[in-house]
């Protein structure tokens, strides 16, 4: 074994104004990027549960969850169009 301290930083590294720093925002927006991404996709194997609970008498919350995504996708048929394939590739797998 050799006695080199395995957690020491490198020899000649100091923290310089040109260490490169992610903005905050930046980060903020990745993160809210990936949430919104899971929960788009949640729909997918979430569907039959939220159609129970928006047109029969199935759990409200999962309806009110996903209301967004339903007035999302009326308004913008690209993404209506391409919701509803996603959910399809669930419904017939």
């Amino acid at each position: 074994m050799s006695d080199v301290d395995q957690t020491a930083t490198p020899p000649n590294f100091e923290p310089t104004d040109e260490t490169p720093d992610t903005p905050g925002w930046l980060i903020t927006f990745e993160w809210g990027f990936i949430f919104w991404m899971l929960y788009i996709l949640s729909i997918g194997p979430m569907y039959w549960h939220w159609y129970i609970g928006k047109f029969a008498n199935g759990s409200y919350w999962i309806a009110l969850f996903y209301e967004p995504l339903w007035q999302l996708a009326e308004r913008f048929p690209p993404f209506g169009d391409l919701l509803d394939y996603y959910v399809r590739l669930w419904i017939f797998w």
